[in-house]
């Protein structure tokens, strides 16, 4: 689309973290806001439908728990923030 992409962020040191970070590199996604966690586990969740239709999720927060805000303004078109972290 042409603009500008952030991801602020944390993953672990495992094949899921490196898995999002290839991916997004093919897509042109600028992760230099995206801490490598050496201790935690890139975050994941598990989305289930009951009988009823209704959603069920269980969320392992993992490196998100780690994130803190960032320590400068980023020129982005759009700057996308990891769900799941602490407040």
């Amino acid at each position: 689309m042409g603009g500008n992409v952030f991801l602020h962020g944390a993953v672990g040191l495992d094949g899921h973290g490196d898995s999002l970070f290839s991916q997004y590199a093919e897509e042109g996604i600028d992760c230099t806001n995206v801490v490598r966690d050496d201790v935690n586990a890139t975050g994941t969740a598990l989305i289930i439908v009951d009988e009823q239709g209704e959603n069920l999720i269980a969320v392992a927060s993992g490196a998100n728990t780690t994130v803190k805000p960032p320590s400068h303004q980023v020129p982005a078109s759009v700057y996308l923030l990891q769900g799941e972290i602490s407040p």
